[in-house]
């Protein structure tokens, strides 16, 4: 037996407090009982209930943004060389044999960008 769903307005079906949605294609309309969904395992408590409030309007989906953190080490290394460019080889050769590690102890800044 089918059971007939109220609406808000005419055509939309209130699904607030029968459904719940998550993001993957296909079957992404759930029935408040389905704790997740299959296909992509979103829970049903960390997903808005319905596409659309009680009071009618749209729910919007959260949009997905890439920030990036860049965090800067620095650590000054005194070499005895006979030129500048002898010195920076010498320790570019150390760091790339892991004779300079830097760590936590060498941080110096972090920058966050969108």
């Amino acid at each position: 037996m089918c059971k007939q769903i109220k609406t808000n307005f005419p055509g939309m079906p209130d699904l607030s407090s029968e459904f719940w949605y998550c993001d993957c294609e296909g079957a992404s309309l759930h029935h408040r009982n389905t704790a997740y969904c299959p296909i992509c395992r979103a829970e049903r408590d960390y997903n808005p209930k319905s596409h659309y409030h009680a009071d009618g309007t749209p729910r919007r989906r959260k949009q997905k943004f890439e920030i990036t953190i860049t965090e800067t080490l620095e650590r000054k290394i005194v070499v005895e060389a006979d030129s500048i460019e002898e010195a920076e080889d010498l320790v570019y050769k150390g760091y790339r044999n892991s004779t300079y590690v830097l760590d936590s102890g060498d941080f110096t800044g972090y920058k966050i960008s969108a």
